[in-house]
C-alpha cells in the first residue's frame, strides 16, 4: 500500500510546470503524529477550498486548465486513495479494456502512471485492428471538467447502493466525493488536471463505463487508452451499435463523446501520422553538409506543422533534437531554428527552454540577445491573454540564464493572476532581473481568506518568504491552523535556483540523451534549494 506522501511528493503538481515547483518538503511534513497536525478530524466536514488553475498551451490552441487542488483538502483525497489503493485499483482493473489503468512507478518521476505509456499505443492499435473492417474511434467530450463527483460512488458501490446510502461516510466512494467537492469550494462538476489523483478517479470512473458497454455489447476488440476508445468490428452496423451503447452508459454517468473526433472509418488506415515517423526516423550523419540536412529537418517539420496545426509536430521536432551532440558550427543553425520553431508553435515553450539549457551545459554558446528578445516577444504576446505555461516557461529561462526583462514585458507579466507565474516573477524581480514589476494585484492576495482561494499558493509561498507584505501587517499565514503548521515545518513549495554546476555535467554524463522526457524529474538540470531523496519501490503492484 502506498503512503499518501507519495501522490503528494511526486503526484501533486502537474507535470507541465518548471521545475523550480517542488512538493517535497511538503510530503515529509506530513507525519500525523507530529504535534500540532491539523489535517485530518473525521468528526468534522473538509474545509471548502478553491483550487489553483493554470493555463496550459496545446497544439491544438484550445488550451487546458490544470488544477493544483488547496493541500488541505488533498491531503484527504490522498490519504483516502492510498490506503484504499488495492480496493480501488482492483475496480480499475475491472476493464478489460482499459489499458492506462495506474500502477505505481518511481522511476518516471511521477506517483501513478498508466500501465501502457501513451508512446505504445501505436502497438495497441496493431494489434486491435487485425482482425476487422470497421474501427470506431470514440473520444470523451472533456472528460475531466464533464466528471460528476458524485459519479464516483456511482462507480466504486454502484448507483443504486450510493444514492441510498448519499450520506453514508462509511462507503469510500462517498468520501472521496466529498473530498474532490471541497477542493473546488463544493461544486460537483469537474475533476481537476494534473494530479495523480485524478487518473486513479478517472480510471475507476472509466472502468466501470467498459464494464458496462461490454455487458450490453459482449466482447469485443479493441482498447480504451485514458478516455480514447478504438474499438474494431466486422460490420458497420456493428460499430454503430457499440456507438449508440457507448453513449448511452456515459449519459449515465453525466458524460457525453464528442462528436467531433468521434467517428467509424473502415480499415486500414494510418497507424501513426506521417509526420511523427519523419521527425522520429531523420538521420542527421547521413551522407552530406550536416547544416544542409539541419536545414532540411526544419524546412520538413514546418511543412507537415502547417499540414497538421493541430498536433505537436515542433515540440516532439525539438525533443528530437537532444538525440543529437552538435558541434559548434552546427549550433549556429540549429539555434536560430529553435527561435523559429517556437514561434511557429508556443506550446513547445517547455521543450524549446530545456533544449537550451542542454546546450549550455554541454558547452554550447547561447545567443543571449536573441533569447533576450524571445522572451521578451513571448511575454508581451501571450501575458495580456493569460496563457500561463507560456509565461512561465519565459520567466524560468530568463533567470536560468539572467536575462533582464524589458519594461514591457514586466507590466504585462504583472497582470496576470496566476500563482505560477506570480512566484516566477516575483523570484525574477528578487534577483534583479524584473525591476519594473507592479505588485499591486498580487499584493491584494496576501491575507488568510486567500490560503482557501485561487492563490493559495502565491499567498503562502511569498507570504513565508517575505517577498509581499500580508495585507493589514499581519502574519496571515501565522493565523492559519494548516498554513500555520506548514510553515513551522519549513515547507516550501518553490525551490529557488543556483546556477548550473559540474554536478549537473555529471548527471548528464550518467544519463542517456534519448531517455530525456518532460515527464521525468529536472533536478539533475541545477542545483535546487530542495532536493529531493530517492523514492522507494511501492509494494502493491
Amino acid at each position: 500500500m502506498p503512503k499518501p506522501q507519495k501522490f503528494l511528493r511526486k503526484g501533486y503538481f502537474p507535470k507541465e510546470v518548471p521545475p523550480s515547483f517542488k512538493t517535497a518538503s511538503f510530503a515529509r511534513a506530513l507525519d500525523p503524529t507530529a504535534a500540532g497536525f491539523p489535517f485530518v478530524d473525521a468528526s468534522q466536514p473538509l474545509k471548502w477550498t478553491w483550487t489553483l488553475n493554470h493555463s496550459l498551451a496545446r497544439a491544438s490552441q484550445v488550451r487546458r486548465v490544470l488544477g493544483v487542488p488547496n493541500p488541505g483538502t488533498h491531503w484527504a483525497l490522498a490519504k483516502e486513495i492510498s490506503e484504499n489503493w488495492q480496493d480501488l485499483r482492483a475496480l480499475a482493473r475491472r476493464s478489460s479494456l482499459s489499458r492506462s489503468v495506474p500502477t505505481l512507478r518511481s522511476t518516471q518521476g511521477r506517483a501513478a502512471v498508466p500501465a501502457i505509456p501513451l508512446a505504445d499505443v501505436m502497438f495497441l492499435r496493431v494489434d486491435a485492428r487485425s482482425v476487422g473492417r470497421y474501427l470506431l474511434r470514440a473520444d470523451i467530450a472533456e472528460f475531466y471538467r464533464s466528471v460528476y463527483t458524485h459519479s464516483i460512488p456511482w462507480a466504486l458501490h454502484t448507483k443504486a447502493v450510493a444514492k441510498a446510502r448519499l450520506r453514508d461516510k462509511t462507503l469510500l466512494g462517498n468520501r472521496i466525493d466529498a473530498a474532490v467537492q471541497a477542493s473546488q469550494n463544493g461544486q460537483t462538476n469537474g475533476i481537476p488536471i494534473g494530479p495523480d489523483t485524478s487518473l486513479v478517479l478517472a480510471e475507476v470512473i472509466l472502468g466501470s463505463v467498459d464494464e458496462s458497454l461490454q455487458r450490453r455489447i459482449g466482447p469485443v476488440r479493441g482498447y480504451r487508452h485514458h478516455d480514447d476508445y478504438e474499438l474494431v468490428f466486422r460490420t458497420p452496423r456493428e460499430a454503430e451499435e457499440a456507438k449508440a451503447a457507448l453513449q448511452s452508459i456515459l449519459l449515465e454517468f453525466g458524460l457525453h463523446l464528442n462528436s467531433i473526433k468521434t467517428e467509424i472509418v473502415e480499415l486500414p488506415v494510418r497507424i501513426v501520422s506521417d509526420w511523427w515517423l519523419y521527425v522520429r526516423e531523420f538521420s542527421f550523419t547521413a551522407t552530406g553538409d550536416p547544416r544542409a540536412k539541419i536545414i532540411q529537418f526544419f524546412d520538413e517539420a514546418f511543412q507537415r506543422k502547417a499540414n497538421a496545426p493541430g498536433e505537436y509536430v515542433l515540440a516532439y521536432a525539438i525533443g528530437r533534437l537532444e538525440k543529437e551532440n552538435w558541434s559548434p558550427r552546427e549550433w549556429q543553425i540549429v539555434q536560430p531554428l529553435l527561435h523559429q520553431a517556437l514561434a511557429a508553435e508556443p506550446s513547445a515553450a517547455h521543450k524549446f527552454v530545456r533544449a537550451l539549457v542542454r546546450a549550455r551545459v554541454e558547452g554550447l554558446d547561447i545567443d543571449l540577445d536573441l533569447l533576450a528578445e524571445t522572451i521578451h516577444t513571448m511575454l508581451v504576446e501571450h501575458a495580456p491573454y493569460g496563457n500561463a505555461s507560456e509565461v512561465a516557461w519565459m520567466l524560468w529561462a530568463s533567470m536560468m540564464f539572467m536575462l533582464p526583462l524589458s519594461k514591457d514585458a514586466c507590466v504585462a507579466v504583472s497582470t496576470m493572476n496566476d500563482s505560477f507565474v506570480s512566484l516566477l516573477a516575483l523570484d525574477a524581480g528578487k534577483r534583479g532581473l524584473a525591476p519594473d514589476l507592479d505588485l499591486t494585484t498580487w499584493g491584494n492576495f496576501i491575507t488568510s481568506d486567500d490560503l482557501d482561494g485561487e492563490n493559495w499558493l502565491l499567498s503562502y509561498e511569498a507570504g513565508v518568504r517575505g517577498w509581499l507584505p500580508s495585507v493589514g501587517g499581519n502574519n496571515h499565514v501565522g493565523t492559519h491552523p494548516i498554513f500555520s503548521f506548514l510553515a513551522s515545518r519549513n515547507v516550501r513549495f518553490y525551490a529557488r535556483m543556483r546556477s548550473a554546476s559540474q554536478r549537473t555535467l555529471d548527471k548528464l554524463a550518467e544519463t542517456d540523451a534519448a531517455s530525456y522526457s518532460h515527464e521525468q524529474d529536472w533536478h539533475f538540470w541545477l542545483d535546487l534549494d530542495d532536493e529531493e531523496e530517492d523514492d522507494e519501490t511501492e509494494d502493491g503492484e
